[in-house]
């Protein structure tokens, strides 16, 4: 790149790492050419510079029509394995207890929670039902009478 092109404040793509960063040039000293990412607002030192100039701003053309954009609505959130747990127990009736095992695969059941590689989704449960009622003031999720079963916390 000819050093004449780049002046602060220039416009440029730079590459850094997989990505393609815009950024305004902000410092140059001898060899080292400092940017600042419009995205995030970081300053970094660039090392590879793809393009240098305006950024396109996707603007019509003079005579064509504006282009429409479509915004796709937001991707409905995957619930985690507690999550879908404290929902089961929310629709189960008042009494009822469940172990950590039938709440596993009760959520598989309903389709609130989808397994993923692990091998022991009962003992992880478990451990998070135990950690949720040993850190909170207020836990979602109390054991219940029988040893291993838990009910929904209610209130009184």
């Amino acid at each position: 790149m000819a050093d004449k092109e780049l002046k602060v404040g220039t416009e440029i793509i730079a590459k850094v790492g997989r990505n393609e960063v815009e950024a305004v040039i902000v410092a140059i000293s001898g060899d080292d050419i400092m940017a600042r990412s419009h995205k995030s607002g970081k300053t970094f030192r660039v090392k590879n510079i793809l393009k240098i100039g305006a950024i396109p701003q996707d603007e019509p053309a003079s005579g064509e029509a504006p282009k429409t954009v479509t915004v796709a609505a937001p991707k409905e959130k995957k619930l985690s394995l507690f999550s879908a747990a404290v929902r089961i127990l929310e629709t189960a009736p008042r009494d009822k207890s469940c172990s950590a095992g039938e709440l596993v695969r009760e959520a598989v059941a309903q389709g609130l929670w989808t397994p993923g590689a692990g091998k022991t989704q009962e003992n992880t449960l478990y451990a998070a039902i135990l950690r949720d009622i040993a850190t909170k003031e207020h836990p979602r999720i109390v054991r219940a009478e029988q040893r291993g079963k838990f009910k929904l916390a209610r209130e009184a």
